[in-house]
Formats: structure tokens, sequence, C-alpha cells
């Protein structure tokens, strides 16, 4: 089982690769994103290296691990999503020249801030492996 995060943003690029990182090692770690990753041509398997400064547990001292999630960066555009999402209209509704409801996407306030957003960014980890768990949701949270 895998669960995604999803985050909307108006641009991104990778001058914000070093704040990202800046932020993540504030979380009591120290961790390096691998050295090719790029926002223009990622997508897929994203590896990190990770130490635990003051890990709870005495056998994860001192040890380097390697965790990762799946990255993806794609456009979004929010009205496409709209006229994907609005259902066809029936034989008697075109017959009757009836209008569909207006559909929306979350809900109008949060539509009203995602139409702006050009790229939705999606942090995809395993349930399976808590370290993916720390590193995907915590970088969602960052961005």
């Amino acid at each position: 089982m895998s669960l995604d995060l999803n985050v909307y943003v108006k641009k991104i690029d990778d001058s914000i690769i070093p704040k990202w990182i800046e932020r993540m090692n504030q979380f009591d770690m120290e961790c390096e994103i691998h050295p090719d990753f790029s926002f223009n041509d990622h997508s897929g398997f994203l590896p990190f290296k990770i130490r635990l400064n003051n890990p709870k547990n005495e056998e994860l001292k001192d040890k380097e691990f390697i965790s990762d999630f799946e990255f993806y960066k794609d456009e979004f555009d929010l009205q496409k999503e709209l006229e994907s999402l609005q259902p066809k209209k029936s034989f008697f509704q075109r017959l009757m020249n009836k209008s569909n409801k207006k559909v929306e996407y979350a809900n109008t306030e949060i539509d009203s801030k995602l139409a702006d957003c050009k790229f939705v960014l999606t942090f995809n980890w395993g349930s399976h492996n808590s370290l993916e768990l720390r590193m995907s949701s915590l970088s969602s949270a960052i961005m």
C-alpha cells in the first residue's frame, strides 16, 4: 500500500533545493538529496542519504541510511481538471437545454487558491517504510 501527498505550486525550480535540505536538517537529522536531482527532469525514485542525530533507538545511532520516495512534477491547470470532472449531459438534459451544476475540484475557497497553480508535486511513499513517510511528509510540508 502507498499514499500520495500532492502539493500544488505556482512555480518550482532548483533554487529551492538548498533551502529544502536546510529545512530537512532542522528535524534532528543530516540528509543529502541525490546530487543529480533537478526539478526540471526528475521523475520517480528519489533517494536520500540520512543520519539521525539523536535517535531514541540506540541501534540507529551513528548509522547512515538510504531512503527514498517516488517524486513526480506534473503540469496542473485547474480549468482542464474541472472540465474533466464535469459530468456529461444526459439525453434529456440536452433535450431540455438544462445546464449542469458547477463542479468544484475541492471547494470554492481551495479552488480559488489552486487557480494560480501551474504544477502539482506528488510525493509517494510506501506504507512499509516509516523513514519514507518521514522524508516524503517533511518534504511535502516544506514545499
